[in-house]
């Protein structure tokens, strides 16, 4: 039994796949990803909801953050069609009626239409439930507080849901919070 050897003989089939088989087999699983996959990158309006939040929170935090490093008065201004711009103010520590600088536009100038940045307007809008237009960051890193509140437009939505960024006065710290209405 010690000196048996073990021969294989070529005549016997094999366990395995053929190369016909495993290609039909990936050229199903191909299909069936392409058909699945597709819905979960969809852009509706909830996404871009709070994508858009999410930016605006940003730079929020950019404008603070800028006021503090540099000494000077920055703020924040948004309008009705959801586009904004970081300023520094032309006084250092005054009222930000005048901008010395635009620091940053939203949406920038150029943009491809497909963007989320460019076409935002189209399903979002800003809440009565906003103000001020206007969030100021002094060189402390103290702010005037606010709220934005940002909702989805009504004829994409069969219920109003937003989403609401507060700045808090003094501190000037940032929350992102959902409302219902």
């Amino acid at each position: 039994m010690e000196n048996e050897k073990v021969v294989f003989k070529l005549n016997e089939p094999h366990q395995g796949f053929t190369i016909i088989e495993l290609v039909i087999v990936l050229f199903i699983a191909g299909a069936l990803v392409t058909i699945i996959i597709p819905p979960f990158f969809k852009q509706t309006p909830d996404k871009k909801l709070f994508i858009f939040s999410r930016q605006v929170a940003s730079d929020l935090k950019l404008a603070q953050q800028m006021a503090i490093a540099n000494n000077w008065k920055f703020a924040l201004k948004i309008n009705d069609d959801l586009s904004y711009k970081i300023v520094k103010c032309s006084s250092r520590m005054g009222n930000c009626g005048k901008e010395k600088e635009v620091i940053k536009n939203f949406p920038p100038k150029s943009c491809y239409p497909s963007d989320l940045i460019c076409n935002i307007s189209d399903f979002l809008e800003l809440d009565k439930g906003t103000y001020p237009k206007c969030f100021e960051f002094n060189p402390d890193g103290w702010s005037s507080g606010g709220k934005i509140r940002i909702k989805i437009k009504a004829i994409y939505s069969s219920h109003i849901n937003g989403r609401e960024i507060i700045v808090s006065p003094i501190r000037g710290r940032l929350r992102i919070e959902r409302y219902f209405e």
